[in-house]
């Protein structure tokens, strides 16, 4: 009999633990800040001061694990020559990434000509991933000079239509 009593007591401790994690996981979602896509067409040129451009070249490690360390300040003024020599004078043959940055918001695109390209934006706690892949080192350029440029066209691979 005792043993019966172990086993539903221990059956419940279990179950209030499974309803207290799944509890809590929802209340923290319940807490994220969400912003939609369509948000992103609210950015305005004056997000674009002083935007610094790094690159991160010949990456050969796990591109979950890349810190802000791994980064080699380019510019701490760019301009659209800067932005496209830069581009230009990668080998895309290895992976690299470009990143446009200022203390409010820094895009970036990267990848290699094997891996494919890949582009994203954040802006604080939120980060966004281009749903399609990009295609071409041409592409990422304008993506990065839009953005330098304040111009929105950069949003549209980024929203849902």
């Amino acid at each position: 009999m005792k043993r019966k009593y172990t086993y539903i007591t221990l059956g419940v401790v279990v179950f209030t633990g499974i309803i207290f994690l799944f509890n809590r996981e929802s209340t923290q979602n319940f807490h994220k800040k969400e912003i939609q896509t369509d948000d992103l067409l609210s950015f305005k040129k004056t997000d674009v001061k002083n935007l610094k451009l790094f690159v991160l070249n010949d990456f050969k490690g796990d591109p979950d694990k890349i810190s802000d360390n791994d980064f080699i300040m380019i510019s701490e003024k760019s301009t659209s020559e800067i932005i496209k020599n830069t581009m230009a004078s990668l080998d895309w043959k290895k992976f690299n990434i470009v990143q446009l940055k200022n203390e409010n918001n820094d895009i970036y695109v990267g990848g290699s000509l094997e891996r494919g390209f890949h582009s994203g934006y954040r802006n604080g706690d939120f980060t966004i991933s281009k749903k399609n892949p990009l295609t071409s080192i041409e592409e990422m350029t304008k993506i990065l000079l839009a953005f330098f440029k304040g111009e929105n066209t950069w949003v549209d691979g980024y929203k849902d239509k």
